[in-house]
């Protein structure tokens, strides 16, 4: 007899912990030198950098790296001073988008009866919904180096993904699924949030953007002092705001993946784990709504 899965132990365990570290990437730039180090790194490993990179430039007046790294204050490499409020919610996004993808896998491969992995809609389901956590992965990335344009179509590829899930939960004609169009699949979305304008109000705005609408062209293009235009392409700031959209798009992701699991039926062992996956998500992501509202006050 094989002892009973447990949600909150495999948590602890490190289960669900994200082996990728490309999106936990942070670009730097010190004296003309840039670089990028994973957010959580180290304070001192981030202040070796630094020191190597001087201690580099000013080789030729015989700089030595003990003696640079000397003078450097390991308080100015703190996590309170290098990495941001936006930043340390968009890491807990990309570990939570991976933990619904390995729930996803894990239902498909947990005792799932044979016939359901016959049925078409469970397999685009599941392949689909798993896979989408890489797509939350690019957007921190973008978001973490300010790309604040190029962002916009990829969270349109989430919510156009979410809502082909939610098309894959609705209907039941395997012939709908090759003649459907990914791009009216919104409307199932909102039928599930009970017609939520918040979704119809996203898409139309993500489409704009990633369409380069004339109207979202005040987002990049600006007037400088000297009434001459100038091109803004990169933003902190407008990628901090955008990160609000990252959680709503998230909490999507999380809702739609254990309706998915609810809707194709769960085994009798296995009911009380992914509950409890869920109900700790929700959790996870009110406290992220909250971070972000926070954040967004101060900064």
């Amino acid at each position: 007899m094989t002892d009973k899965r447990d949600f909150k132990t495999d948590k602890e365990n490190r289960v669900y912990a994200n082996p990728e570290s490309v999106s936990s990437l942070k670009p730097f730039q010190t004296d003309g030198t840039f670089y990028a180090l994973d957010l959580n790194a180290d304070p001192l490993l981030r202040a070796y950098f630094v020191a190597a990179i001087l201690t580099y430039h000013d080789r030729d007046k015989g700089a030595k790296f003990d003696e640079v790294l000397k003078v450097l204050s390991l308080e100015d490499y703190s996590n309170e001073k290098t990495v941001t409020a936006f930043e340390s919610i968009r890491q807990i996004v990309v570990s939570e988008a991976y933990t619904i993808s390995q729930i996803i896998k894990n239902y498909s491969i947990w005792g799932t009866d044979e016939s359901l992995k016959k049925n078409p809609f469970f397999v685009y389901f599941v392949s689909s919904m798993s896979r989408l956590q890489v797509s939350f992965q690019v957007a921190v990335t973008l978001l973490n180096s300010g790309f604040f344009v190029e962002l916009i179509p990829i969270y349109r590829l989430i919510l156009e993904q979410l809502a082909f899930g939610a098309f894959l939960l609705t209907e039941t004609d395997p012939q709908k699924i090759e003649n459907n169009s990914i791009t009216r699949d919104i409307k199932y979305l909102k039928e599930i949030y009970n017609k939520d304008d918040e979704i119809g109000r996203t898409y139309n705005y993500l489409s704009s953007g990633a369409h380069l609408d004339p109207k979202e062209l005040g987002k990049y293009i600006v007037l400088s002092d000297e009434k001459t235009l100038a091109v803004k392409n990169r933003s902190g700031k407008e990628c901090d705001k955008e990160t609000g959209d990252l959680i709503f798009l998230l909490k999507i992701y999380g809702d739609i993946g254990f309706i998915g699991l609810d809707n194709f039926g769960f085994s009798t062992p296995d009911r009380g784990y992914f509950l409890d996956w869920y109900n700790y998500f929700c959790n996870t992501a009110d406290c992220l709504i909250e971070r972000f509202k926070k954040a967004s006050s101060i900064s």
